[in-house]
């Protein structure tokens, strides 16, 4: 008998077929599985650096910016974009609105990645920030707690004064209603010339001198509103030692915000016109002769004015305040918290003090301190 061969159907190749399908499919998922991954991490690491931008842009360095702007911006007005760059090549673009005297409404978009392609990323946040501004007890263009002593050609005057320098600008609003020349706790020791009254008028005002308990309260000299004299001490442009000094602003360029001697400029002819820095000096002060400044000065200490110096602003100082030579100037308000009573403040020569509304103002803005609103003072913005 003969058999017959017969040919047995394979499937191994088959099966070598489907795996191979199967695991190049497996492999082709997890490589695209993975790119997205990767292209979702990526984006959202882009998207938080966009995010943490536009962050930046609305929480540093706010304090000088708006400071910086504070006399500069009317309500209601937009300022031009702002370009913040931070490190790694992402930028922060602000734009800063005025609401009104005391709040600022600042936009910030967030650029990572370009502004433009496929890694760009854009965010958007904005936030509402506000002055924090002392609040002087003004009663006089001079408030002291001691006696005073109002000499030779010298005056105090209480009407309101647009400072000379400033009337061409349109910087101040019309004057206002006057005020006490003196303030003093007690006015049998205030007065013109060596007391009692020589009869020479060197006092002006509505009265021309005021008996104030207010005067007489120390905490008129160290608690402003809702501001203490450690907090405007705290938040001082300028800080400096006892000592005599001879402040001068920046003669040309930008105002030179670094620079201890640079008090502002009174006389508005250098970029310095709208720097009103806190000039805090921890002891006796002595202002070296034709000197200038504008602002806030807080003197640890006693004060002596040498001759020729003008401050457009406030002056406190907690001991005495002296005036020697001739040409002292000072326009706004002055304060001398001296807790002694056989201490005298003593205006000699020519030297003049004016209130001056304006000035004041224009002092209180420019030490305002920036503080984000509490409510609603800080939101993103859906795109």
């Amino acid at each position: 008998m003969s058999s017959t061969s017969k040919r047995r159907e394979g499937f191994a190749m088959v099966i070598a077929m489907v795996a191979i399908v199967v695991i190049g499919a497996l492999i082709a998922g997890a490589f695209f599985t993975s790119t997205q991954e990767y292209r979702i991490g990526r984006n959202s690491l882009v998207a938080q650096r966009a995010y943490s931008a536009a962050e930046a842009g609305v929480t540093q360095p706010i304090q000088g910016w708006i400071k910086a702007l504070n006399l500069s911006v009317n309500k209601g007005v937009t300022r031009a974009p702002d370009t913040l760059k931070l490190p790694g090549g992402d930028i922060a673009v602000r734009r800063l609105t005025r609401l009104d005297d005391y709040t600022f409404w600042v936009t910030s978009d967030g650029y990572a990645g370009g502004t433009g392609g496929q890694l760009a990323s854009h965010a958007r946040v904005n936030t509402i920030y506000r002055l924090a501004i002392p609040s002087f007890n003004i009663q006089g263009a001079l408030t002291v707690k001691s006696k005073v002593e109002i000499k030779g050609s010298s005056l105090v005057d209480g009407t309101d004064l647009v400072p000379p320098d400033w009337v061409a600008g349109g910087v101040c609003p019309a004057p206002g209603p006057a005020v006490a020349g003196v303030a003093g706790a007690d006015t049998s020791i205030v007065c013109s010339g060596n007391c009692p009254d020589n009869g020479k008028a060197r006092m002006f005002g509505d009265p021309p001198k005021l008996e104030s308990t207010t005067a007489g309260d120390p905490n008129t000299y160290i608690k402003f509103g809702d501001i203490t004299w450690t907090n405007l001490a705290a938040n001082a442009d300028i800080k400096l030692p006892g000592g005599t000094y001879d402040p001068e602003p920046t003669p040309s360029g930008a105002c030179d915000l670094k620079n201890t001697s640079n008090w502002g400029d009174p006389a508005r002819t250098t970029q310095c016109a709208d720097y009103f820095p806190i000039i805090y000096v921890k002891g006796d002060l002595k202002v070296a002769a034709n000197a200038m400044g504008q602002g806030i000065l807080l003197v640890e200490g006693s004060l002596e004015m040498s001759g020729g110096f003008v401050f457009n602003g406030i002056v406190i100082a907690q001991g005495d305040v002296k005036s020697t030579g001739n040409g002292n100037k000072v326009v706004g308000s002055v304060f001398a918290g001296n807790t002694y009573d056989t201490d005298s403040n003593n205006v000699n020569g020519n030297a003049e003090v004016h209130y001056s509304s304006c000035a004041i103002d224009r002092a209180q803005k420019g030490s305002a301190t920036v503080v984000r609103a509490k409510q609603r003072g800080f939101a993103q913005i859906v795109q």
